[in-house]
């Protein structure tokens, strides 16, 4: 490559840091690939909700030049926030006060789609899972997928998560087990089915920890809350003390046990 050729730039990882990426290059007219081994944007749920910050998230936003889509997707409603003790009590909360806020929230799924609605044609390749790369004696990177096809760039920018295979290029650090395991489920239609949990939740999230333990909920939207049970235990333990997830009524069960005394 030189000063008078324009960069070959590969982003692994189609989730929000990668295609903020790659629709701020498009701004600034830099073409580049995006590579994402999910077969296409619904595969799967993408998670929680997000806030997004002034200086970071809400700066991104800005450059990628999608403030006013944003403004409609995002959820200044919910920054509310609740501390419970495992009774139920309130022990602090912050209420939201009807202002726009700077820390508005917003789903992962509608994000993803305002970034690939912004998105050239054929910037994100579906279905492409990376395996690994390699950098040859020219300094280009040397990209081999699932596939068998290889493809070579200039620049490779992993965003690909916690188990990123883009990492060993520039770092032998590895994930590792922190020591608390979370387990999460949703609930739909809240307001109408569940309103005593709706109402407990509040506009925001609501965190409950007590003996190395916690309960975690933060209302997403199309009426969705979604709940984490944290717990401090080696990792792979409550698998073998029998948590189940394909057998729900068993799962519940187990769940209740391990939360006796919370209300």
């Amino acid at each position: 490559m030189t000063a008078q050729t324009t960069p070959r730039i590969a982003i692994i990882g189609a989730g929000p840091g990668g295609l903020t990426l790659a629709r701020i290059l498009q701004t600034r007219h830099i073409p580049a690939t995006v590579f994402e081994q999910e077969s296409d944007p619904d595969e799967r749920p993408q998670g929680g909700t997000l806030d997004l910050h002034p200086e970071s998230g809400l700066l991104a936003v800005h450059l990628a030049e999608l403030d006013e889509p944003f403004h409609t997707i995002a959820r200044y409603e919910d920054q509310g926030m609740r501390r419970l003790s495992k009774e139920g009590q309130v022990l602090f909360e912050i209420k939201p006060d009807g202002s726009p806020g700077d820390r508005p929230e917003v789903d992962r799924t509608a994000l993803r789609a305002m970034l690939l609605n912004a998105l050239d044609a054929g910037v994100v390749r579906w279905g492409s899972r990376f395996l690994s790369g390699r950098q040859a004696h020219d300094g280009t990177y040397e990209l081999l997928f699932e596939q068998g096809t290889s493809e070579t760039f200039d620049l490779v920018v992993g965003a690909d998560g916690a188990w990123s295979r883009v990492r060993p290029l520039v770092s032998s650090a590895t994930p590792t087990y922190t020591g608390v395991t979370f387990i999460e489920w949703g609930l739909d239609d809240v307001d109408q089915k569940h309103s005593a949990l709706a109402q407990l939740v509040g506009h925001g999230g609501m965190f409950a920890p007590a003996d190395n333990k916690g309960l975690m909920a933060q209302r997403n939207g199309h009426n969705h809350i979604r709940v984490y049970a944290g717990m401090r235990i080696p990792e792979g333990w409550e698998t073998t003390a029998g948590f189940d997830a394909r057998h729900p009524p068993t799962a519940r069960a187990w769940l209740l046990a391990q939360f006796d005394g919370w209300d």
